[in-house]
């Protein structure tokens, strides 16, 4: 048994002034079979879990990002892109060392740890500068914990950062 895809469309004849000349039709078939065998196939719809997760990462207003056991950012949002100063598409597969590399000698050991140990730190504070604000001394609430397979191996990190620093001055002024 042998299939085949056509698309036919028909289309009205028409006179020279653009009204339809009667009730002919100028009709073609095409035969489409090799460009549908060779078309990639549809991209799964997401699962509305899927939607959902994506749309918790990209409309938080938190920072999120995902580095993957090489320290390279896989995901970020783009509240942490504007806190570290580059875009979104400008982080994914650098490191933080290569982003904001004033900050790398204080995150990138606990990283490490997160990947090597299993280690959660859970809202440390940081202090430092980035490109988005060179020479202001800034502060943020960060966490990072291992994201597994389900294996149990560690395969990147979850980051979650909060900037504080207007905080901390508010709180400082009021001392």
């Amino acid at each position: 048994k042998v299939q085949a895809t056509f698309r036919y469309s028909c289309v009205p004849v028409r006179a020279d002034n653009d009204t339809v000349a009667g009730a002919g039709a100028s009709c073609s078939i095409e035969d489409v079979t090799k460009a549908m065998e060779t078309a990639a196939p549809p991209e799964p719809a997401l699962s509305e879990g899927q939607q959902q997760l994506d749309s918790f990462f990209v409309d938080s207003p938190a920072g999120l990002a995902i580095v993957d056991d090489q320290l390279r950012y896989v995901k970020i949002n783009k509240p942490l892109a504007d806190i570290n100063g580059a875009t979104v598409a400008q982080h994914i597969g650098r490191t933080a060392r290569q982003i904001m590399p004033e900050l790398a000698a204080v995150i990138e050991p606990m990283l490490r740890r997160v990947l090597d140990e299993g280690n959660e730190y859970l809202n440390i504070e940081v202090d430092g500068e980035t490109p988005a604000q060179p020479g202001v001394a800034r502060q943020w609430m960060v966490s990072y914990f291992p994201i597994k397979k389900r294996d149990g191996s560690i395969t990147s990190v979850g980051i979650v950062v909060i900037e504080t620093t207007e905080r901390n001055q508010v709180e400082n002024a009021l001392r």
